[in-house]
């Protein structure tokens, strides 16, 4: 969104409100920008710390296949709690998959004042990326958030994924977008079709779900399903199964009860045997409804 400030500024009070929400919505949008830059570069940094460790660490030998663990626990005790020991791998592919990402103007402005920045200048964090990139890293950076990244990642090639970093700036696609493209083998469907952009127009067209939409149908359906078998199962429970229940287990119990003098440690038989006779009656009802 452009802020026009040729626009005449409260003519009405209507007006100077559309003004007022459309400044909000917009800085609003860049500072989100700015927040998702911020962590997909940290996201990067780290991978590229681990990338070095692994290649040239004095005690890389005592941590083996347990470094990330390791790496996650110590974290956590010098009170990094969200980074975990998926996340560090997430980080470790992210740079090996994005190794040019310094090169990008946005991230040399970033990390200007990174204290880092002098380990960040060695060979290794400007290696370059296998079969190369065309899609506009820049673009990248600062467009995409690295939940959008984390899907990129589970391209296959790099073909693969530069189909879905081009559509995904071109459509400015969410991540719920990108991951349903990619696990609707769009790349695939698209290479395939004799109509390509009818392919991709077609997706387009579609909408995505919204997670409460799923959720609700999914549980309201079951929810009356339940409703009315118990409005079915209810009556006959109530006058038919109930009484049959109840006569049975107290004819039990009056046979435990009276079948010997010792009247008290069979009352108490009496009493147990009743109250399984009656949960398992409940349990029955309750497994007919669910």
């Amino acid at each position: 969104m452009e802020i026009n400030y040729n626009k005449p500024v409260g003519v009405t009070l209507e007006n100077l409100t559309t003004h007022i929400q459309e400044t909000n919505q917009y800085f609003l949008a860049q500072a989100q920008k700015q927040v998702n830059t911020s962590l997909t570069l940290r996201n990067w940094v780290i991978g590229f710390y681990i990338i070095e460790y692994e290649q040239s660490g004095k005690d890389r030998a005592e941590y083996g296949t347990g470094l990330y663990k390791a790496v996650s626990e110590r974290l956590a005790q010098k009170g990094v709690k969200s980074i975990r020991e998926r996340h560090l791998y997430l980080c470790k592919d992210f740079y090996m998959a994005y190794p040019q990402i310094l090169r990008t103007p946005s991230a040399k402005s970033y990390l200007i004042d990174f204290q880092g920045s002098e380990i960040l200048r060695a060979p290794s964090a400007e290696s370059t990326q296998k079969g190369g990139i065309q899609t506009d890293l820049n673009t990248l950076l600062t467009q995409l958030s690295f939940s959008h990244f984390i899907e990129l990642l589970k391209a296959e090639s790099g073909a693969k994924r530069q189909f879905y970093e081009s559509e995904s700036i071109r459509n400015n696609w969410g991540v719920r977008t990108l991951k349903r493209a990619i696990e609707s083998l769009l790349y695939e469907r698209t290479g395939l079709s004799i109509d390509k952009d009818a392919t991709l127009q077609d997706f387009d067209k579609q909408i995505d779900p919204l997670p409460e939409a799923v959720f609700r149908n999914t549980y309201l359906w079951s929810f009356w399903v339940w409703k009315i078998k118990l409005l079915i199962l209810k009556p006959i429970w109530k006058n038919a199964l109930l009484p049959t229940y109840s006569s049975f287990c107290w004819s039990l119990a009056g046979v435990f009860v009276l079948s010997t003098g010792n009247a008290a440690l069979h009352l108490i038989t009496g009493i147990t045997v009743l109250t399984w006779c009656f949960t398992t009656a409940f349990l029955n009802v309750m497994y007919c409804l669910i």
